[in-house]
């Protein structure tokens, strides 16, 4: 039932399809081998690995098998005998183009946790590869280097070669016969000439050409060197075939290895082509749900792949198990029923769906389908009877895990009894919990979709207007057959039409109308919600637009303000700059000034006439350098000499007693840099328990302060903890042009030298 449901929903040849966008004949088998899976997990698995695959091939490159022949026929010949050397490079290339892709992967692929896995796995034959090679050339030939005694057999071959060939060259210009030639025959050389002049040369006669005007002479002077020729050849061909018999006893040895890598490349070239196949219909990935179907803008993978189709959406969940979908006669009423199988079965074979993101697909134990006209002549069965037995084989089947699809159940047979039994059935199943989707133009099945709770109706919609179907299925109502205006397009004249409809009894003709009163008003609430969606979307877009240019407005600001920060930060630091040097500048034009004006005075008091010292001479008095203009204090006196110790500050000196006069005694001014406000004190910041976008700022801002007062440092205590902001300060005061250096004594603080 398995078997004939997955052909009726065209599943084989949805694999067919696949199968042309594999490369090699192994990637066709992989295809067309494939089976959906009920295991939850490995349904998850080999979805995943399409996506892996999929996003691996966009990004990193294709993974191309090439046209790879299978190593099964070569393998079972080993078995028999020597492998030739056309096969051995056959099963070279094989394991070579594994060991290509396996790399790729394993280097390119490590975020691919699955197709990553999938290559760690496999067997490396690298030594095998090299053993092939170093005897069997990519041409086929067995390598002169294959074994010493080849090379051997060859050169000596080579050289009576080369000495049969001049000896035929010398008699053929001794004799100076015209036409005459050297050719080879049966592996001797000869020479052929005109047979009117054959006994010009005498030895062994190998026969005529086919007109028998050449006749082929073997010169008695060669005939042991082609002997000796012939032995080489065959000594040659035994060497060979020992050369040949022992790759084959290594191809036999890593038999199940090759067979490995050649499965691998089989899966490497199928799920490939699996992949493409999903890239060209854009399919995504479902979602897997535990008792819900419901695919949005599903499209069958078959008319897409040949000429495109109308999407549709297909709905059925654990309390709405039963879908009825009605309406005309070739308006996609089928086509609707097999996608929703076949993507079923897609999602299980672990094949992505065309459809749209976000689609959600239970997983079924058991997918039956009926579809079409079944009829088995030799078994004598009618449509109807074939359409019992499957329907039975459905209803012994049927359970929770159950999704079953027939086409136009009850037909072929009288429509109110087929009707009566269809329901019977309908309600059967979904007292089983299976899930079911019918299609039908009997018109009780209609109205039981309509009046059964747990029932989904639907239709395809009938443009009346052109006649035709649009293909395109709505929900909530039921749907006309349309009969009459199909005929119509097909070609039956008006005038039968017209008789036909003076037979519909008038229920029919009621229901009819009703129906098609019912599709009006869906189809209006159907654009209303559809004008609703579109009034939607364009708030949404409104909406979104001015949250993307108030982004962008705040963007602009924020720029804005950076940029004039760093111009105000520039402006300060070039204020700071001229401060600094118009203040040594006045520092420097002081220190001239005070030089002149010291060499003035001194000049000047030169010319002074030098007076006693007025006062009391007494030890520790204050006293005042004339000269030096500095006041001091009275350490000794030497009447003798009169000469006076003085001290001022730290320095001790005798001068003259005429230099210096008495002074008085003053409270002690404070010095110049503390009128200046200027200090050895090192201001701190505590910045613990900060993080590093606070406590920058506040560092900047005491850098600021301690500069514009002459601080000549800073202490930061920062703490230890991870080390993390002391790092960031660190790193940050770098790059700040005013410190001159930094000192870290200290883990959990550091010292800022500013210039």
């Amino acid at each position: 039932m398995l078997k004939d449901s997955y052909q009726a929903l065209e599943y084989f040849k949805l694999l067919e399809i696949i199968s042309n966008y594999a490369e090699s004949p192994l990637g066709k088998e992989f295809c067309l081998s494939l089976r959906p899976s009920f295991s939850l997990d490995q349904i998850k698995y080999r979805l995943g690995l399409i996506s892996e695959i999929r996003e691996f091939l966009n990004t990193k490159g294709e993974l191309s098998v090439g046209n790879i022949s299978p190593a099964d026929p070569i393998l079972e010949r080993a078995k028999r005998g020597y492998l030739l050397p056309e096969e051995i490079l056959d099963i070279r290339i094989l394991i070579e183009t594994g060991i290509s892709i396996r790399e790729k992967i394993l280097s390119e692929g490590k975020e691919y946790k699955t197709l990553y896995m999938l290559a760690k796995s496999e067997p490396d034959l690298s030594d095998l590869v090299r053993f092939i090679k170093d005897r069997i050339s990519e041409s086929g030939m067995i390598n002169d280097s294959a074994s010493s005694r080849l090379m051997e057999i060859r050169k000596k071959k080579k050289s009576c070669r080369i000495y049969i060939q001049k000896r035929l060259e010398e008699i053929l210009s001794r004799l100076k016969l015209e036409g005459s030639h050297v050719t080879v025959i049966e592996g001797r050389y000869v020479i052929g000439i005109s047979s009117g002049k054959r006994k010009s040369i005498k030895g062994l006669f190998h026969g005529y050409s086919n007109s028998k005007a050449t006749s082929f002479i073997e010169p008695e002077e060669i005939v042991e060197e082609n002997n000796l020729l012939r032995e080489l050849e065959i000594e040659e061909k035994e060497e060979e075939i020992r050369i040949l018999t022992e790759i084959t006893e290594r191809i036999r040895e890593r038999k199940g290895d090759i067979i490995r890598i050649q499965e691998f490349l089989k899966k490497i070239d199928g799920i490939c082509a699996i992949a493409r196949f999903c890239d060209s219909l854009k399919c995504k990935v479902p979602e897997i749900s535990e008792d819900t179907l419901d695919i949005k803008g599903a499209r069958n993978p078959i008319l897409e792949y040949i000429k495109g189709c109308v999407p549709v959406d297909l709905r059925l969940k654990k309390d709405k198990n039963l879908l009825i979908i009605s309406g005309p006669n070739r308006g996609g009423k089928t086509v609707a029923l097999k996608t929703l199988g076949l993507l079923c079965l897609m999602t299980q074979t672990g094949i992505h769906i065309p459809a749209e993101e976000g689609s959600r697909i239970k997983v079924f134990k058991k997918i039956m389908a009926e579809i079409g006209d079944d009829q088995d002549i030799s078994l004598g069965m009618s449509t109807f009877s074939a359409h019992i037995e499957h329907l039975r084989t459905m209803i012994e089947s049927a359970d929770k895990d159950s999704l079953i699809i027939i086409d136009e159940p009850g037909m072929g047979t009288d429509p109110e009894e087929g009707a009566a039994l269809s329901m019977a059935i309908l309600d059967y199943l979904m007292k089983k919990n299976a899930y079911i989707a019918i299609s039908t133009h009997l018109n009780k099945i209609k109205l039981y979709g309509l009046e059964k709770e747990g029932v989904i109706s639907a239709y395809v919609e009938f443009d009346k207007e052109k006649r035709i179907p649009t293909y395109r299925l709505n929900y909530g109502s039921a749907g006309a057959s349309m009969a009459f205006e199909t005929a119509l397009r097909l070609g039956i004249p008006e005038e039968i039409l017209s008789n036909a409809k003076r037979y519909l009894d008038k229920d029919t003709l009621k229901l009819n109308s009703l129906i098609e009163k019912v599709d009006l008003l869906v189809r209006e609430l159907e654009r209303e919600k559809e004008k609703v969606k579109r009034l939607k979307e364009q708030y949404e877009r409104r909406l979104k637009r001015l949250e993307e240019e108030k982004d962008v407005i705040l963007e602009e600001k924020r720029k804005e303000a950076e940029n004039l920060i760093r111009k105000a930060k520039r402006e300060f630091w070039a204020v700071i700059d001229r401060i600094k040097r118009e203040k040594k500048e006045l520092k420097k034009a002081e220190k001239e000034f005070s030089d002149i004006a010291r060499e003035l005075k001194a000049e000047f008091e030169k010319e002074v006439v030098k007076k006693s010292y007025q006062g009391e001479i007494k030890e520790g008095s204050p006293v005042y350098h004339i000269r030096l203009r500095q006041k001091g204090k009275l350490v000794s006196y030497d009447p003798e000499k009169k000469k006076a110790l003085i001290s001022i500050g730290n320095i001790r000196f005798w001068t003259d007693i005429e230099d210096i006069q008495p002074a008085k005694e003053e409270k002690e001014k404070t010095s110049f840099s503390e009128e200046r406000g200027e200090s050895s004190y090192v201001p701190e910041i505590n910045v613990i328990g900060h993080r590093v976008d606070e406590a920058i700022p506040k560092i900047d801002k005491a850098i600021d302060n301690a500069i514009l007062n002459g601080n000549p440092g800073l202490k930061i205590i920062h703490g230890i903890g991870t080390g993390r902001l002391r790092k960031a300060i660190r790193e940050y005061l770098k790059s700040v042009p005013y410190v001159k250096g930094i000192k870290t004594d200290s883990e959990a603080v550091t010292f800022v030298e500013l210039k």
